[in-house]
C-alpha cells in the first residue's frame, strides 16, 4: 500500500519538475540587447494560442496531483498559478504577435518561478520521500495573502506593466 502512495507522490512531483523545465525553455525573438546578447522569451509565449494551451495544461497537470504534493510544493504551485492568472488577465487585450516581445520583458519571472517549483519538488525527493506519512490536507495550501501579493509585486510582470501597456499602445498606433 505504501509503495502505491509513494508512486503517486513521486509522479505528482515529477509533473511539477517537468512543467518547471518547460517554463525555462526560451526562444530567440530575433534581436540582440545592448550587450550583443540574443533577446529571448519563454517558448510558451510564442503566441496567444500557445500560451492558452500551455496555461490550461499547466493547470490540469498540477491539479491532478495536488493531493500528493508536499505542502511546500502545493504553495509554490498555487503561487505560480496566481502569477499565470495575473499574466493571463493582462494578456487578454494584447495581440498574439506581441506575446514574444512581452515574454522578453518577463523572461526572468519564468526562470524564477520554474526554479522555485523545481526546488520544492526536489526537496521532496531529498527529504520527504523517506517519510511514510502524508502531509496533512488541513495545512493551508497557499501562501498568506500578503506574501502572495508581495511576491507578485516583485515580479517583472507587475514592475513592467506600464512599459508593456505603452509598447502595445505604440505598436497599435503605428499599425
Amino acid at each position: 500500500m505504501w509503495s502505491k502512495l509513494i508512486e503517486r507522490r513521486i509522479a505528482a512531483h515529477e509533473k511539477v519538475i517537468s512543467l518547471a523545465i518547460e517554463m525555462r525553455v526560451m526562444v530567440s525573438i530575433g534581436t540582440t540587447d545592448t550587450h550583443g546578447q540574443l533577446q529571448r522569451a519563454p517558448q510558451v509565449l510564442i503566441s496567444k494560442e500557445q500560451f492558452e494551451y500551455w496555461f490550461t495544461r499547466f493547470t490540469q497537470l498540477t491539479m491532478e496531483g495536488t493531493s500528493w504534493l508536499t505542502v511546500e510544493t502545493k504553495r509554490e504551485v498555487n503561487f505560480a498559478q496566481d502569477y499565470l492568472v495575473t499574466l493571463h488577465m493582462h494578456l487578454k487585450s494584447i495581440p498574439s504577435e506581441e506575446y514574444l516581445r512581452i515574454g522578453e520583458l518577463i523572461r526572468q519571472d519564468f526562470i524564477d518561478l520554474s526554479s522555485s517549483l523545481e526546488k520544492t519538488a526536489f526537496d521532496f525527493f531529498q527529504q520527504g520521500i523517506h517519510k511514510l506519512k502524508l502531509d496533512s490536507l488541513n495545512k493551508h495550501h497557499k501562501y498568506k495573502r500578503l506574501e502572495t501579493e508581495r511576491r507578485l509585486n516583485e515580479t517583472a510582470l507587475l514592475r513592467n506593466l506600464p512599459s508593456i501597456r505603452n509598447a502595445v499602445e505604440e505598436d497599435q498606433s503605428c499599425g
